[in-house]
C-alpha cells in the first residue's frame, strides 16, 4: 500500500510539473522614459527551459503599440547597433487601456516559446513602437537578478532623439547603467522538476520507515 501511496504521489508531483510556470522580475520603479531595453538570459540550471512568451514590462498611462521582442545567440553586448544575428521573436499589440502606469506592470504575450539548454546564454531587447517616451527603465547602474534556473542581466536601453522608431537597432541611442522594469515567465523541464518531486517522496518514504 504505502508503494501505491508514493507512486500516486509522483504522479500527481510530475503531472503539475509539466503545466507549472516560474517567473523572473527585476524591479518596477523606473522614471526613466524611453523606447526599449536589452537584457541578457542564461540558464543557469541543469535542465533545458521554455520561455512562455509571456512577460511584463513598464509602461506609463496611455502608450499605445507594439511590444516587439528580439532575440541573438550569444550576449547582446557588442551587438546594439547592428541588426545581425537578431531575430524577431514575437510582438504583442498595446491597447488602449492595457498600459498599467507607472509603479504597475503591463502584461504582455508574444505568442512564441523559446527553449535555453543548460549554460546557453541569449541577448534579449524588448522594444517599444509606440507611443514616445512611455517605456519606462532604472537608472540604477544595471544588475542581475536571478533564482535556480535563469539569470537576468540588464545595463542598457534605447532611445531615439528624433521620436522615430522605424529602426529599432541603428538609429537608436544607447545608455547604460540602466536596469530594464520587467517579469520573464518561463517552464522550467518536467524532468527537473520531478527530481525535486522524487527526493521529496524519497525523504517522506525515509521519514516513515
Amino acid at each position: 500500500m504505502r508503494r501505491i501511496l508514493l507512486a500516486s504521489a509522483l504522479a500527481v508531483a510530475l503531472t503539475t510539473a509539466t503545466t507549472q510556470a516560474a517567473t523572473l522580475s527585476t524591479i518596477f520603479n523606473g522614471a526613466d522614459a524611453r523606447q526599449g531595453a536589452h537584457f541578457d538570459l542564461e540558464n543557469i540550471g541543469a535542465s533545458t527551459i521554455t520561455l512562455t512568451g509571456a512577460f511584463e514590462a513598464h509602461l506609463a498611462s496611455g502608450a499605445l503599440g507594439d511590444m516587439d521582442v528580439y532575440v541573438r545567440t550569444g550576449t547582446y553586448v557588442g551587438s546594439e547597433f547592428s541588426s545581425a544575428g537578431w531575430s524577431l521573436l514575437g510582438s504583442d499589440a498595446i491597447t488602449a487601456g492595457e498600459a498599467q502606469g507607472s509603479g504597475t506592470p503591463t502584461p504582455f504575450d508574444i505568442g512564441a516559446t523559446f527553449d535555453i539548454d543548460p549554460g546557453e546564454v541569449f541577448g534579449f531587447y524588448v522594444y517599444f513602437d509606440g507611443t514616445a517616451n512611455t517605456f519606462l527603465s532604472t537608472n540604477d547602474g544595471g544588475g542581475i537578478y536571478s533564482d535556480a534556473n535563469l539569470k537576468l542581466t540588464t545595463n542598457h536601453h534605447r532611445w531615439t532623439s528624433d521620436n522615430t522608431f522605424d529602426s529599432p537597432f541603428f538609429d537608436s541611442i544607447l545608455q547604460t547603467n540602466r536596469t530594464w522594469n520587467g517579469t520573464v515567465e518561463y517552464i522550467p523541464e518536467p524532468a527537473s522538476l520531478a527530481l525535486l518531486a522524487l527526493g521529496g517522496l524519497a525523504l517522506a518514504r525515509r521519514r516513515r520507515a
